[in-house]
């Protein structure tokens, strides 16, 4: 076996060695790159769903509010029509005891 074959034999393996090594660390960079793409993509996303889920919250507030203050005016009629009609039986139970 001559020099040549030596460094040959010795020589191509280990450059591919080397070559491999190098796409293998251009392939991991690539992949934090594509990683940290998703993650900011994650985060944009979850910023428009709390965004979505506080208009959601205030639209839910001011419903309920409408609505309580609907119940508040009911119950007042109810309460009205309650005293009207105690006012009513009132006068009939005076009118039948005389």
């Amino acid at each position: 076996m001559t020099n040549t074959q030596l460094y040959l034999a010795v020589g191509i393996p280990s450059f591919l060695v080397l070559a491999g090594i190098l796409l293998n660390l251009l392939t991991a960079s690539s992949l934090r790159t594509e990683i940290g793409s998703v993650r900011a993509e994650v985060g944009a996303l979850r910023s428009e769903m709390n965004a979505g889920f506080a208009t959601i919250r205030s639209e839910m507030a001011a419903q309920r509010t409408e609505l309580h203050n609907e119940m508040v005016s009911l119950r007042n009629l109810v309460h009205t029509d309650q005293v009207a009609l105690h006012e009513r039986i009132t006068r009939l139970e005076e009118r039948r005891a005389s």
